[in-house]
């Protein structure tokens, strides 16, 4: 077994969600750590936003996983930028948005995002 994905699935309940959910139950190199979707507010363990993650759950997740609204993306993106933690999404130009925003990095080549 390779090095485990500590993944943080934001949009968990949506469609892609949902799909994706199913998808790394299957695969043991992958641990759903953290569950994020902002319309299932009322789900015990699930998060409403990204920004939520406490600061003893950020060391714990080496990935985000976002196929979601623009807005939510551009909110993963900005915090993965924060954090130095690689983004998989749909858009890689909401990365380099987030990256000019913060001002993540320094110059410096960032964490990926697909």
């Amino acid at each position: 077994m390779g090095n485990i994905a500590r993944v943080c699935l934001v949009g968990a309940k949506g469609k892609m969600g949902t799909i994706l959910y199913e998808l790394m139950q299957e695969d043991p190199d992958i641990l759903l750590h953290i569950q994020i979707d902002p319309h299932f507010n009322r789900v015990e363990g699930l998060k409403q936003s990204i920004t939520q993650i406490e600061a003893d759950e950020r060391g714990l997740v080496n990935v985000v996983v976002n196929f979601t609204t623009p807005e939510a993306t551009m909110e993963s993106a900005i915090w993965c930028a924060e954090h130095s933690v690689p983004l998989v999404t749909r858009d890689n130009r909401l990365k380099r948005r987030a990256e000019k925003r913060t001002g993540a990095f320094g110059g410096k080549k960032s964490s990926d995002c697909f």
